[in-house]
């Protein structure tokens, strides 16, 4: 668990919680990014598989149990997508949430070909392999990095499954669309410069 230079009093709250429990925690006391909080966790993970979560757990956590059967190997990544049209999935969040996220979406697929319906949904898992391969790779300590992982996968060919999840977007949460926005489009200019560049080969 990474803690990225959070201001409230989360951290001690955690401390008291790890205690009783198998938990490595990692403190950043400066916030770094997302991208760099979950790179220092990945470092430190010993199991079979990396995954990665918000700490406000926007899914219900029995989701999870939708993932770890589906791995047949080291060649796949398990990538959660909220789909609002599947009936066993329930959806939570805003219009202008979701308009954002849509948004975010299209330009993403048609300026790197992706083709994944949800590549902004912050439940992704991958084999530890595969999860060290790439986090050496990447470059970006935004929110967007998980873009960088994604690119390294279509471009070794590995299968990506998009699994319907359930997501509820927390009103606690500090993302400000205005600040993010531009803070994501240098994100993503940087990622298309290194693509080029054939840095996530």
């Amino acid at each position: 668990m990474v803690d990225d230079g959070s201001k409230d009093n989360m951290v001690t709250r955690i401390k008291d919680e790890i205690r009783k429990g198998d938990i490595v925690f990692i403190e950043n006391k400066k916030n770094r990014g997302k991208g760099a909080a979950i790179k220092d966790g990945a470092k430190v993970c010993s199991g079979d598989f990396v995954s990665f979560v918000d700490a406000d757990l926007p899914f219900p956590v029995p989701e999870m149990d939708k993932f770890l059967p589906l791995f047949v190997g080291a060649n796949e990544v398990i990538i959660g997508i909220r789909d609002g049209r599947n009936i066993n999935t329930k959806i939570v969040r805003s219009m202008m949430r979701k308009i954002a996220s849509r948004l975010y979406n299209i330009t993403v697929n048609l300026v790197f070909g992706l083709k994944i319906k949800d590549v902004g949904c912050g439940l992704k898992c991958f084999s530890s392999e595969m999860a060290r391969s790439f986090f050496e790779k990447q470059r970006i300590s935004g929110w967007v990095f998980d873009i960088e992982l994604l690119l390294m996968a279509r471009k070794r060919n590995i299968a990506i499954l998009e699994i319907p999840v359930s997501w509820t977007d927390r009103s606690t949460s500090h993302v400000n669309i205005i600040r993010d926005a531009v803070k994501c489009l240098v994100d993503l200019t940087r990622i298309f410069y290194n693509n080029l560049l054939c840095r996530y080969e």
